[in-house]
């Protein structure tokens, strides 16, 4: 389990863009085809037409994960993985917040960190863990592009795993989680993403009980940097869409897992969603810190006490 080549739980045909490519452009191809981020070939091996099954079966945001970095140059455990020259990423979070939609993705693209083809699905899992990345550029020994690897892969690899069956999400689920409230605007919730490098959020009421999920996704959706919104368009009020309460675009209900779910459970449960994320809570409702609060409120009966992301 998980010795066998990361090329062979890959994507092998990956969508990619240009450096050149609008920012608009780009959005347009992450709506779509529900991608969370883009490969973009730069110098010689510049190319528009194959390209990145970055979102729901391969991508994730690349600067995303437990390390919260940039998705930077790195070398990684077991393989020839690092910089890839020519290859760069660009991620969801980045675009919503550029204002001139028709601004060149080069401004916002980074350089991933690369896992080599023959480096085996445990190694590249580690690999993926040390850069902060959610997905990764698959590359031959020449440093050529042959496919993206991403959560979603390792994932649905780790649904029959005998070992991850013995391991429950209590050990290792994040326990400090960051909220919003259902009443916080749309555009709030997009600034707090940002600003703690993550791709969802629970929403809370106001008493902190679990009403829904809103992902960078739900926002995209929404989200028309081609012109600027001035009428709410969701129930045709005056206000603009960012204004808007993110209960309006929010995940409801919300499916969930208990503490006691081994992590083969809950990765079938991610897979069967098709989401990347699952809140662990021991009754009804879940509790986190909302932005600007300290530590969450802790663990107790009927109280979220974590979420687990793959």
């Amino acid at each position: 389990m998980f010795n066998e080549p990361v090329i062979e739980i890959s994507t092998r045909e990956v969508t990619t863009i240009t450096p050149e490519t609008s920012v608009a452009k780009a959005i347009g191809i992450m709506e779509k085809n529900n991608f969370h981020n883009l490969v973009v070939l730069a110098g010689d091996g510049d190319s528009s037409g194959r390209g990145s099954s970055s979102g729901r079966r391969s991508g994730g945001s690349s600067r995303g994960g437990r390390s919260g970095g940039r998705g930077g140059v790195g070398g990684g455990r077991g393989g020839r993985g690092g910089a890839c020259s020519e290859i760069y990423h660009v991620c969801m979070q980045d675009l919503l917040v550029v204002s001139n939609p028709e601004s060149s993705v080069e401004g916002v693209m980074f350089k991933p960190h690369c896992v080599y083809k023959d480096t085996t699905t445990l190694d590249a899992i580690c690999e993926l863990v040390d850069s902060g990345q959610r997905a990764a550029p698959v590359t031959a020994g020449d440093g050529k592009l042959v496919g993206i690897v991403s959560e979603y892969d390792f994932m649905k690899r780790g649904a029959g795993s005998v070992i991850l069956s013995e391991v429950k999400a209590a050990e290792i689920m994040s326990r400090d989680l960051v909220c919003v409230e259902e009443t916080e605007s749309i555009g709030r919730a997009r600034s707090i993403m940002r600003k703690n490098n993550i791709g969802r959020l629970l929403v809370v009421d106001a008493d902190g009980k679990l009403r829904g999920i809103v992902t960078s996704g739900d926002i995209l959706k929404i989200y028309k940097p081609m012109r600027k919104t001035t009428v709410g368009e969701v129930k045709g009020e005056n206000i603009p869409i960012m204004e808007q309460p993110v209960s309006l675009v929010m995940s409801s209900p919300v499916t969930t897992a208990s503490p006691d779910a081994s992590l083969a459970e809950v990765a079938s449960l991610l897979q069967e969603h098709d989401i990347r994320g699952v809140p662990i809570v021991s009754g009804e409702v879940s509790e986190g810190r909302k932005e600007g609060e300290g530590a969450g409120k802790g663990e107790g009966a009927g109280k979220g006490e974590g979420e687990r992301e793959e």
